[in-house]
């Protein structure tokens, strides 16, 4: 019998999940009557928690600079609290101060000190709003750690795979229709954390917290804080890094707080002066005149390392141009230390006027996408947001404006971007263009959009900030629905029954247009309608190929949709009021089911769409209507967690 006893979090009350009222998983017992090679289903089990961008962040951090971070191991604060079996450090500053590469600092440097000893666990997960979901979720960050911890820790693999197979057993083995529910990881990682500590070390890194949304950071701050909390009081040896920016987080008494703005300008004057000894002044300067100008620009950053890293390519220009360094420091002055007027500065004195117009539309695919785009993809999002329904006669190469290279593209990226978007290397060696940092991404959607709006307009009226944001999706909403026609047009059943490597091989957007289609049309909303005046038609022509092809991209995630899902259907889960209204007045089937007996009213239950579910039942649809399977339009809204929508609630 192997048991958790006191440190088991599955007994009731305990309280160590992000949300209000959940339920508890029960007390962590493994009896010995196990098959004796569980080992069988270990890779499934970690193919189930792991995703293919779980590692893309951490390893795309860039690397500190020689000679940067060490100042906070001398910090007597960091000492002491590194001094104390447990405890929570927080990791706090502005927006671009370097708090994810001194978290990657402080993860090496525990990795080397602790290299050839025993008893130490270590546990990671970096936070990115830029990145897919699970990149910038709960959900994700439960699923990585746990898949770590499986990894690391063998006495805790019998509790994990009995979950796993209670789960299997009751929603199948093999490729599953099934996921993760958040609660249940919650207690599976607490009470593996909590396990392994009886017997080592448990250090856990979090970074970047608040890009998990202020909502979820502050249920996650509140589910560490517990953490150490119980672990405190049991005598556990547990450590948590937490970064983020300045929220306003309660902390627990074992807490410490470190603001890296505080203590970095040295390492962004290190990083200044080390960037100059690179460029050459040839007679322009002294010795003397340069320190100036390092300590200067350190003074300006204001703790932000950001701001240096975009300010010193100017510097660099100006210097290589010829300009004195006396030119350079007047020049200083006029530029804002803010980092979000520095990014206004490059929309407006960066970025060419003459890109301007091809500037928003990318910014708007870099910043509104629903995952990273890779160098492939963007050069036909660009390209399908002017072209036709009918398929290009010469292929979209030969489209007007369309990028003919990767390499060209990457130096459009510059261009367009004036520094502000790179392309990186992801986990699955892909090259993906994202925004240097997330604040840029946080000024796209509050200012800058915007501005590049009325800057192509000619500055004339203004904009509301929400309607830029709907009007994009709509933008992004057409490309892949007008990409997906042509791909569509013509085509026979059998083009959509290849496999995923043949059926993306030369339609390199096809992928992301398939899975993010009514994602992009659901944020669009009404905007749609001006983008697009026979929506309907189109929808029509294309929706039984758009199912083949998402099945074929991968029928087994819980996504994708059934043979036989109508418009109707995907406008319900949508949300999309105008297109179910049209639909019906159409003579559609409101009853009309897909193959595992789905109703629209069903879609509308499952995704919570109280005003689409309201509209249905009002044109007659039938709330007791069961799929074949047998599951009420009631039982999909419980399994989708939203009961009492729709005016499903018992009566």
């Amino acid at each position: 019998m192997f048991s958790m006893g006191p440190t088991s979090f599955g007994r009731a009350n305990t309280g160590l999940q992000l949300g209000n009222n959940h339920g508890t998983i029960g007390t962590i017992n493994i009896s010995s009557d196990r098959p004796e090679n569980p080992e069988k289903t270990d890779n499934e089990l970690l193919r189930s928690l792991a995703f293919p961008q779980m590692l893309d962040r951490r390893d795309n951090i860039e690397a500190r600079h020689t000679n940067t971070c060490e100042w906070i191991l001398e910090l007597d604060e960091y000492q002491s609290w590194r001094n104390q079996p447990c405890g929570l450090l927080w990791v706090k500053g502005k927006p671009g101060a370097g708090k994810s590469t001194l978290m990657v600092f402080l993860r090496d440097r525990l990795s080397e000190l602790q290299d050839g000893g025993r008893g130490v666990l270590r546990l990671d997960f970096f936070f990115t709003a830029r990145g897919v979901e699970l990149q910038r979720t709960p959900l994700g960050m439960l699923r990585s750690l746990l898949n770590q911890i499986f990894v690391q820790e063998a006495t805790i693999r019998p509790y994990v795979r009995e979950i796993y197979d209670q789960r299997c057993r009751q929603f199948g083995f093999g490729e599953r229709r099934w996921e993760w529910p958040q609660t249940v990881l919650e207690e599976l990682l607490a009470s593996a954390v909590l396990a392994s500590a009886t017997k080592q070390h448990v250090i856990i890194f979090v970074d970047a917290l608040d890009e998990a949304g202020a909502k979820s950071a502050q249920q996650l701050a509140a589910y560490f804080h517990r953490l150490v909390d119980y672990a405190d009081k049991k005598k556990l040896p547990l450590q948590v890094y937490i970064s983020c920016r300045h929220y306003p987080i309660t902390e627990c008494p074992q807490t410490v707080a470190i603001h890296v703005e505080d203590h970095n300008k040295d390492d962004i004057a290190t990083y200044i002066k080390d960037t100059l000894l690179q460029t050459d002044f040839g007679e322009v300067s002294s010795q003397g005149t340069r320190d100036v100008l390092v300590e200067e620009l350190a003074q300006h950053a204001k703790g932000v390392f950001q701001w240096a890293h975009l300010i010193m390519p100017f510097i660099q220009q100006q210097i290589g141009e010829g300009e004195s360094i006396s030119d350079m420091r007047d020049w200083l002055c006029e530029v804002p230390a803010d980092l979000e007027d520095v990014y206004t500065y490059v929309l407006s004195n960066v970025i060419t006027a003459r890109n301007r117009d091809q500037s928003f539309l990318f910014f708007q695919w870099v910043c509104l996408a629903e995952r990273p785009l890779t160098i492939v993809e963007i050069r036909y999002a660009l390209a399908a947001k002017d072209a036709q329904i009918k398929p290009p006669r010469t292929g979209w190469e030969r489209l007007r404006g369309f990028v003919e290279s990767n390499e060209h593209m990457k130096r459009r990226v510059k261009a367009l971007s004036g520094g502000l978007a790179e392309v990186v290397l992801s986990g699955d060696d892909e090259e993906t263009v994202q925004v240097v940092h997330q604040s840029v991404n946080d000024f796209l959607r509050t200012k800058g959009l915007s501005l590049l709006y009325i800057s192509i307009k000619g500055g004339i009226g203004t904009q509301d900030m929400k309607n830029i944001l709907s009007q994009s999706q709509g933008t992004l909403y057409r490309s892949c629905l007008v990409y997906l026609a042509t791909i569509c047009s013509d085509k026979q059943t059998s083009e959509f029954q290849r496999s995923r490597i043949e059926l993306v091989r030369d339609r390199a957007f096809l992928e992301y247009a398939t899975i993010n289609l009514f994602i992009h049309a659901e944020k669009a909303a009404d905007s749609r309608g001006a983008l697009l005046e026979n929506e309907k038609a189109i929808l029509h022509q294309i929706t039984s190929f758009w199912v083949q092809i998402y099945q074929c991209l991968d029928v087994h995630i819980i996504t994708c949709p059934p043979s036989g899902t109508t418009i109707l259907h995907m406008a319900a889960a949508a949300n999309l009021l105008d297109l179910i209204l049209s639909v019906l007045s159409g003579g559609e089937d409101i009853e009309r089911r897909n193959e595992v007996g789905h109703t629209a009213l069903h879609f509308a239950a499952r995704v919570g769409n109280t005003r689409a579910g309201k509209i249905l039942q009002e044109k007659g649809a039938n709330r007791e209507a069961e799929t074949y399977y047998g599951a009420t339009c009631l039982m999909e809204a419980i399994r989708g967690g939203k009961f009492g929508i729709c005016g499903l609630a018992p009566r």
